[in-house]
């Protein structure tokens, strides 16, 4: 069956899988409001809040990249993904802020 996207069922995949695109197409902002309305309705889904960490990851929003990335650990303690996507922000950040170190100094 085909829908417009209008007529599109509201799910939490529905909104998962339009802020997949919208981030693809470099459409951050969009695509976090997608996000959002997946994880309001489907907050148990980790994958959703891993998502969000990455797009806000790819915007330079570390702070609140890492808060979601918590956020799906919680909810799914044994994924890899969550610890290793964590890991990554928090090494870029300590980078970041070397640089800032750096170009204060000089």
């Amino acid at each position: 069956m085909t829908y417009l996207d209008s007529e599109k069922p509201r799910t939490s995949k529905f909104f998962n899988g339009k802020a997949i695109a919208l981030e693809k197409m470099n459409r951050f902002e969009e695509a976090l409001q997608y996000y959002d309305s997946a994880i309001e309705k489907n907050p148990e889904n980790s994958s959703y809040f891993y998502n969000r960490a990455l797009t806000l990851d790819k915007m330079n929003q570390f702070e609140e990249a890492l808060n979601y990335y918590d956020l799906a650990i919680q909810i799914s303690p044994l994924n890899q993904d969550y610890y290793y996507g964590k890991a990554v922000t928090l090494f870029y950040t300590k980078l970041v802020l070397k640089d800032i170190e750096y170009e204060q100094i000089g």
